[in-house]
C-alpha cells in the first residue's frame, strides 16, 4: 500500500534467499519487478521499503 493505494505488486518469502532455487528467485523477481541482485538486496534489507517504493515509480509500475 502506497498513500493509502492498494496495488498488485506482491509475493511471498518466509526465510532468506539462501533457502530458495534460482527459478523461484527468477519468479519472484518478475513478480516485484526487480532484477534478480535487486531482488536479492532487498531480501537482505539493503533496499529498503522506500527505496523499492521509488524504484517503482521511476519504473512506471506506481503513480
Amino acid at each position: 500500500m502506497v498513500n493509502g493505494v492498494k496495488f498488485g505488486i506482491s509475493t511471498y518469502i518466509s526465510h532468506g534467499h539462501k533457502d530458495y532455487g534460482d527459478t523461484l528467485l527468477a519468479l519472484m523477481s518478475r513478480q516485484l519487478y526487480l532484477s534478480k541482485q535487486e531482488l536479492l538486496d532487498f531480501i537482505d534489507c539493503r533496499m529498503g521499503g522506500e527505496d523499492y517504493v521509488a524504484l517503482m515509480q521511476v519504473r512506471g509500475h506506481l503513480v
